[in-house]
């Protein structure tokens, strides 16, 4: 269902439509109710992301504050905490074994997990919001922007920039839902991913996502959401008690558009394949025919199918070059936690 929420004074960026590259970029023209949550307490973690759903149960999110915790010293710590671990295993294996792997196994970037998709005629190569097969309506769109306040950006070298727009949580909250709850999709994509998420203790710059604009496919089991206008929501500031004492934040709307540039003007299409629990969060007590505790992440830029992202080049854009790119493979995986009712609470690792 669609829902308010209460909650402190927060700021929240949104994209609202229009971009610098996507579908010129890959030669597709552009295509142009609910319960009310309580503010719960706060108890973020930092060895990953907590995707809570956005419910009539209530969730803990984030407040901003002014407060400014040396966020160049925490990023170096994390720097230092991060080849300290690398340093300890490598007795055993050399980080540029295959085989070594301080996480999740990274599987193939190429060909990608939805290559699948592709090759069973189901997807183009490309797919992003630009080809959705069933638009989001840009009359809604523009009725529901009007309802934020404009965010300009700081650079405009090529002119045209996405339309950013910024408002309270508990505005935007509604708005997103509402935004992308399109008649011929929502209602396709797994029950259980049909809601808005809050990214907890997420030390990026990124707050509120939603998953239920975009493609679902049962055979294979495999989930594709692209970045769309209204589907993500970065911060306006620094929250209270982020992850690294939020170094990655920043006390204005600089960061939580400086990390929604790469998502927004890249196309990124992030690709879901669903299983049975195979790591240590997710619900290992379920009946075993729960194919869906389990989702490998990766992620496709400009709408890329066939080649995926290597996510480990994050670890060096989090520790400003202090790990070398290519030093580190990379991925994400949502694993459902125990507390979760029908996809309520996924942890993201």
């Amino acid at each position: 269902p669609a829902v308010g929420i209460m909650w402190a004074a927060s700021m929240l960026l949104l994209w609202s439509g229009g971009a610098l590259l996507g579908a010129a970029a890959v030669g597709h023209a552009p295509a142009c109710d609910g319960g009310v949550c309580q503010e719960g307490s706060q108890q973020e973690g930092q060895d990953g992301s907590a995707m809570l759903q956005v419910g009539a149960q209530g969730a803990p999110l984030h407040t901003q504050t002014n407060r400014s915790a040396g966020p160049e010293a925490v990023q170096q710590e994390f720097a230092a905490a991060l080849m300290q671990m690398m340093g300890q295993t490598q007795h055993a294996k050399s980080y540029q074994d295959p085989s070594f792997c301080l996480g999740t196994v990274v599987r193939p970037l190429e060909p990608a997990q939805s290559a699948v998709l592709v090759k069973d005629g189901l997807v183009p190569q490309y797919r992003g919001w630009w080809n959705m097969p069933i638009q989001q309506s840009p009359d809604v769109l523009s009725e529901l922007k009007k309802r934020l306040d404009p965010v300009p950006w700081r650079q405009r070298p090529w002119g045209e920039v996405p339309d950013m727009r910024a408002g309270l949580a508990k505005d935007i909250i509604p708005i997103m839902f509402e935004a992308t709850k399109v008649s011929g999709v929502f209602e396709k994509m797994p029950k259980k991913m049909r809601s808005i998420y809050w990214m907890r203790g997420n030390g990026v710059p990124e707050e509120l996502t939603i998953l239920h604009y975009g493609q679902w496919f049962p055979e294979q089991k495999q989930m594709i959401v692209p970045v769309a206008p209204f589907t993500w929501a970065w911060p306006g500031g620094r929250p209270r008690n982020a992850p690294f004492g939020g170094a990655m934040h920043s006390q204005d709307s600089t960061a939580g558009l400086a990390a929604a540039s790469p998502m927004i003007n890249g196309g990124v299409v992030f690709s879901y394949n669903y299983s049975t629990c195979e790591g240590r969060y997710c619900r290992r007590d379920l009946p075993t025919n729960d194919d869906m505790a389990f989702a490998y992440m990766q992620t496709g830029s400009l709408g890329n199918m066939m080649q995926a992202d290597d996510l480990g080049l994050l670890a060096s854009v989090i520790s400003r070059g202090a790990i070398l790119p290519g030093i580190l493979s990379g991925a994400f995986t949502l694993e459902e936690m125990p507390a979760s009712e029908d996809g309520s609470l996924w942890k993201r690792t």
